[in-house]
């Protein structure tokens, strides 16, 4: 065994625990923000900041065992406070062990396995990279013990901070333009795509009806049913109806397993193709919905030929042009296979089950055991579709560290509380971790849902969601889609929901298209106040808006913590006044339907309407005269300035746009302004709105 050190920057390193006979890459760099020592006697490393000699990362804390490819190895990063796989957070007074399997499977397809640690007030952040089997234990004292089935490698990567916006941006550096593209910024809007058990194209079609996303799917086995179907009335339905939602604005993403169904046309292009997976020499089938499948491995050579066979077959058989893909059960699925005991005999229950319900862990292509490479298949699809499809935007359920420019589709998740305070733990995490956009199931997915004694939660869960940047109604029946609820009352704020989500589109979209996360935990913007690192009733929208939620049912008050540093915060929909400094926690009635949210004086907030934008602004009036600042995005970024009464204008984009309601918020609430303003304003003149 062997430790190699590759330098890549003066914030990052990697450090390599591999085989003496594979070869990795190293480097060095001359002035960085870190020292190491290493001994390759004793397979130990240790990593210290370079300006204060604080421990970053040692292995040197529990022990390293290797055997033939079953490799454990131990890691500390800190005894203080630490989040990682999805958001946990390990409390430095925990006394409590958890384990995580990296394993991509129905049960768990999104998990990264990254860490952010904290320590004397400063952050640093690891990500460890293996496309094999993972088991992640935490243990009390924060030392982090890795269990894996190698091929010959594991290798970890060590971002120093030290706080969390350097942080998130050494992290997606060399990932790619994570920045959200301008042009796709429809992929804020709602996107509604029914999760049915149908494999009958007629009854897919029939079974469709309207709703209110911007976005569809229409069925998220669509494209299985076009491959089982050889009746052409279904498909001219199908095309008839497809037709119809795009000429209402409306984008068409198709949603694409990884697997074939046997028998069928792109079945025939794989097999000629040899891309498929073999077990014991012979063609590797599983099972979805009763219908045996194969699995193309998409990292082979001749995939792209398979994927130009696909394109074929979609423009012949949908004559309206797909807008892009989703990439759904591409951990990969198969509903056939279960792992038995008696073949890893050593392995933990958790990875058993993981290594079920997808392809056989033996099966290969090109002689490689799908095992050693599973966590890589999703990626690899992902990978093949984007070199194919360039200018369409694809969207995956399962992904690999380095594609954080994929927006993320998680499926199969429960309907409780409990996995509501998850999920915006996983979206939060994942957020300020690079991975910006990730689409939880409004309501959860599965076929759990009780639509009587959880629509309460349900409720809560479309306010949620109003504030993520992606919107995402998915799910089998019963289904839940604003007119799918019990009562008329559900209903309504269901519906106000969606509004709320596209209102704070305008808002939300420029911090994306500039790489920057738009969902964060409290600590992200306000690390100075230890606080700020167990908050999860609580989060920030952008570094000006404050979003808070009742966790739990039956509450009548929420305490909120509005941070010192700010000074003022004006409450969002009414312009109430609260002053941090001297009293930082306050007491908010709330009831189920309240979506409780403050904005930071000195902020200019748009809101997006129908044709129009209204604008919230909160000034600051520490100083004469108040003044407020905020950016919007059209055809380019808009730069808004109040200086007293006038709202400035500014931008090198040629678009114009309306400004209907305009709120003016004051430090006295008598003279908050609420005007009627409903005419067009192009920034490029540098036009001014006068508010007195």
């Amino acid at each position: 065994m062997k430790i190699s050190i590759n330098e890549i920057d003066a914030d990052r390193v990697n450090i390599i625990l591999h085989t003496p006979e594979v070869k990795v890459k190293t480097a060095s760099v001359t002035e960085k923000n870190y020292n190491y020592t290493l001994s390759n006697d004793k397979l130990i490393v240790e990593v210290y900041r370079t300006n204060s000699n604080e421990l970053l990362l040692s292995t040197a804390k529990g022990p390293l065992i290797a055997a033939d490819r079953y490799w454990e190895w131990t890691v500390q990063l800190t005894r203080e406070y630490m989040f990682g796989l999805d958001g946990t957070i390990f409390d430095s007074r925990d006394n409590k062990t958890l384990t995580k399997v990296i394993y991509k499977s129905k049960q768990d397809h999104s998990t990264l396995p990254t860490f952010w640690a904290y320590n004397n007030g400063k952050f640093h952040g690891l990500t460890i990279k293996h496309d094999g089997p993972l088991e992640i234990t935490v243990l009390p004292g924060k030392l982090v013990v890795l269990r894996s089935i190698s091929d010959g490698t594991i290798e970890l990567q060590l971002f120093v901070g030290p706080t969390p916006k350097q942080l998130h941006d050494q992290q997606i550096k060399g990932k790619g333009n994570v920045a959200l593209d301008y042009t796709r910024t429809w992929l804020l809007d709602t996107f509604v795509c029914r999760n049915s058990e149908e494999l009958s194209l007629t009854k897919i079609v029939q079974n469709y009806k309207t709703n209110l996303g911007d976005t569809f799917c229409i069925d998220k086995n669509l494209l299985m049913s076009i491959l089982l179907t050889d009746d052409p009335i279904p498909f001219k339905s199908l095309n008839d109806l497809i037709k119809d939602l795009k000429q209402q604005n409306k984008k068409f993403l198709l949603s694409v397993p990884p697997y074939v169904p046997v028998g069928t046309t792109l079945y025939d292009s794989a097999k000629s193709l040899d891309i498929l997976y073999k077990l014991n020499g012979k063609e590797y089938k599983g099972e979805i919905l009763k219908q045996e499948v194969v699995y193309p491995d998409y990292s082979t050579a001749n995939i792209e030929k398979y994927i130009e066979e696909f394109d074929k077959y979609i423009k012949a058989n949908i004559e309206t042009e797909v807008d892009g893909f989703v990439l759904h059960e591409n951990w990969p699925q198969n509903d056939a296979f279960y792992m038995e005991d008696g073949e890893f005999p050593y392995l933990p229950k958790d990875l058993k089950e993981a290594l079920s319900n997808t392809i056989h862990w033996n099966a290969t292509q090109r002689s490689t055991h799908h095992i050693v490479t599973h966590n890589a298949y999703g990626s690899s699809q992902i990978e093949a579709f984007v070199k194919h499809y360039p200018d369409k935007p694809v969207l995956s359920a399962s992904k690999a560290n380095d594609q954080l420019t994929i927006p993320s589709v998680l499926e199969n998740v429960e309907t409780s509380w409990e996995n509501l305070q998850k999920e915006i733990d996983k979206a939060l995490f994942n957020s300020i971790t690079g991975n910006h956009l990730i689409s939880l199931p409004v309501c959860g997915d599965s076929t759990t849902f009780d639509k009587v004694k959880q629509e309460t939660l349900c409720l809560r869960w479309y306010l949620v969601s109003a504030t993520m940047p992606l919107q995402r109604i998915s799910s089998g029946d019963p289904q839940r889609e604003p007119q799918d609820l019990r009562t008329v009352f559900g209903q309504n704020v269901a519906k106000k929901a969606l509004k709320l989500h596209k209102m704070f589109k305008a808002y939300v979209a420029p911090f994306l298209t500039q790489a920057e996360p738009a969902l964060r935990p409290m600590f992200y913007d306000f690390h100075g106040n230890e606080k700020t690192l167990l908050m999860r009733e609580q989060y920030m929208l952008g570094d000006k808006l404050l979003v808070a939620h009742p966790m739990t049912l039956k509450r009548e008050v929420l305490q909120v913590y509005l941070p010192e540093s700010i000074g003022v915060w004006y409450e969002f929909w009414d312009g109430g006044v609260y002053t941090s400094r001297n009293k930082p926690f306050v007491s908010v009635p709330v009831t189920e339907t309240d979506l409780v949210a403050f904005v930071a004086q000195g902020s200019i907030i748009p809101l997006q309407g129908e044709d129009s934008i209204s604008l919230t602004i909160a000034l600051n009036c520490t100083s004469d005269p108040c003044s407020a600042h905020g950016q919007l995005l059209l055809d380019n970024y808009v730069d808004i300035q109040v200086d007293g009464n006038d709202i400035k204008f500014n931008s090198s984009g040629g678009d114009c746009v309306i400004i209907n309601k305009i709120k003016v918020y004051y430090y006295d609430r008598s003279q908050n302004k609420h005007v009627e303003h409903n005419k067009k304003v192009c920034p490029r003149n540098g036009d001014i709105i006068n508010i007195q």
